[in-house]
């Protein structure tokens, strides 16, 4: 019986950073050439389910595989730009470390406790403070290091939406 359970830990462990990989390619679809803008609310949220109740490394961690699945498709410009892989998968790095930056503050918001049951609105106080931390996640890129590079900020994929 414990062989069986030691036999599920792994694929249970590697579940939640497959499903920030597959939030994050789907995420990169919602901007061009693809234009699927639907896909990145769908990729936001799986991003907010991996990361739920994390204690706040490993939610980091979790939206670091997010955040390197969406950057490295969308920053390959940059590759096709610099004429060396170095200068483009340090960026997406870089890019990827600060965005992950809001999923400790998420997966805070997400777990029962005191802050789930004093958040006014309940579970629509905590959407709205998940959101309100990407958003500052996203702040932060846009402006910070060397005036910042905002390229990749959710909003941009939703310009043919009805959003």
């Amino acid at each position: 019986m414990s062989s069986h359970r030691s036999g599920r830990a792994p694929a249970r462990l590697l579940l939640r950073p497959a499903g920030a990989a597959v939030a994050g390619l789907l995420t990169d679809l919602a901007f061009p050439p693809y234009d699927l803008w639907p896909l990145a609310i769908l990729g936001v949220a799986l991003l907010v389910a991996c990361v739920r109740g994390l204690r706040p490394l490993g939610a980091w961690a979790v939206a670091l595989v997010y955040g390197l699945a969406f950057f490295i498709p969308h920053l390959y410009f940059t590759f096709v730009a610099a004429g060396t892989p170095i200068a483009w998968l340090a960026l997406a790095g870089a890019q990827a470390a600060l965005l992950a930056l809001w999923a400790p503050g998420a997966a805070f918001a997400g777990r029962a406790g005191p802050l789930a049951r004093a958040t006014p609105g309940g579970a629509a106080g905590r959407a709205v403070l998940v959101a309100a931390l990407w958003v500052c996640a996203e702040h932060v890129r846009a402006v910070w290091p060397f005036s910042g590079l905002p390229w990749g900020m959710l909003a941009f994929s939703q310009t043919d939406s009805p959003l």
